[in-house]
């Protein structure tokens, strides 16, 4: 039943992100950035890169309590996948260096990001550096 349980809470999270934004992604500049992911929950953790047309394109797989660096530009969109359901998303910013963290246990992870524009579930969202900066 636990099991069931947190499936439902992914799916309810899931269906509050898919229109929050307009997922494709757009460049809004042209100096690359570093985006660091980490995947601090005891799940595997799908990396996509939503294109210009807002499809996502698979960027591998961040195992448990492991973190990876990726190339981006401000403006790229990015979601996270756990069991096939997203779990969070996130817009990369003009900032050289940014950080998205995903956490939790084995249930439904949640996210945090500095200093670009995300949403996860239990998710923290906006721009700190800008006073965008909104708690859910």
């Amino acid at each position: 039943m636990r099991g069931l349980t947190i499936l439902a809470f992914i799916l309810i999270s899931a269906q509050s992100l898919c229109c929050a934004q307009d997922a494709r992604s757009v460049q809004s500049g042209n100096e690359k950035v570093e985006l660091i992911i980490e995947n601090q929950s005891d799940l595997p953790l799908k990396i996509q890169w939503i294109d210009f047309e807002g499809k996502p394109q698979d960027y591998g797989v961040i195992p448990a309590g492991q973190a990876k660096p990726f190339e981006s530009y401000p403006g790229h969109n990015w979601q996270f996948v756990v069991n096939r359901q997203t779990v969070g998303s996130y817009r990369a910013t003009a900032a050289d260096r940014q950080t998205f963290t995903i956490s939790g246990g084995s249930s439904a992870p949640a996210s945090t990001n500095s200093p670009g524009q995300g949403t996860g579930s239990d998710s923290k969202m906006g721009d700190k550096e800008n006073g965008l900066f909104q708690q859910f």
